[in-house]
């Protein structure tokens, strides 16, 4: 299953004031951009940096600046059934260690098979251009982004569930410069890509 939401800059700062959620364990990035914005292991710091739309290594503005209205990030959360949850959890407790990496192989697997198809098939700027003299705003997908991976096997009430936050900030790449996704075809869409 996946959810979508908006994260602003202030729900972003709560998690880390609140419980430091999205961090508690080791994240890792994922994303065209990647190599683009010299990232390689995720850090605090630099995922600080994305979200208030600093380029983490050179601090450069990455598109307009942003104010405590602004849309930072959009959480991807896929989780899988309940019952892959519990598995993975009995296989915890019984000790069956490669039962329990195959779950979350299978997985990661699951969730950069789909992370890959949103960056290729929806990720997308709002752009103007000229037709036949008239000014008209079209979508061009981009094909770029960049997201910091969180995998999780327990929710917040502590009851086991696998699950993987993929915050995916809202930057992308076209035509060289650095533009806000336009997100009104995944948050319209309740995280139903088809």
């Amino acid at each position: 299953m996946l959810t979508t939401k908006k994260l602003s800059i202030s729900q972003a700062a709560t998690y880390y004031s609140k419980d430091n959620y999205y961090t508690k364990q080791q994240g890792e990035y994922f994303g065209e951009l990647k190599e683009e914005l010299g990232l390689s292991d995720l850090t605090h710091e630099s995922f600080q940096n994305l979200l208030h739309g600093v380029h983490p290594t050179t601090g450069e503005q990455l598109g307009s600046k942003r104010n405590k209205n602004s849309v930072p990030a959009f959480d991807f959360t896929f989780s899988p059934p309940k019952s892959i949850s519990i598995a993975y959890e009995l296989a915890i407790a019984k000790g069956d260690l490669n039962l329990a990496n195959a779950i979350i192989k299978a997985h990661d697997n699951s969730v950069n098979t789909a992370l890959g198809n949103i960056e290729k098939e929806v990720i997308q700027i709002e752009n103007e251009k000229s037709i036949n003299e008239k000014r008209v705003r079209k979508k061009f997908k981009t094909g770029k982004m960049i997201t910091a991976k969180f995998q999780h096997d327990i929710n917040r009430d502590l009851a086991p569930q696998l699950h993987t936050h993929c915050v995916t900030m809202n930057i992308t790449m076209y035509n060289g410069k650095w533009r806000a996704i336009d997100a009104s075809n995944f948050l319209k869409k309740r995280g139903n890509f088809n």
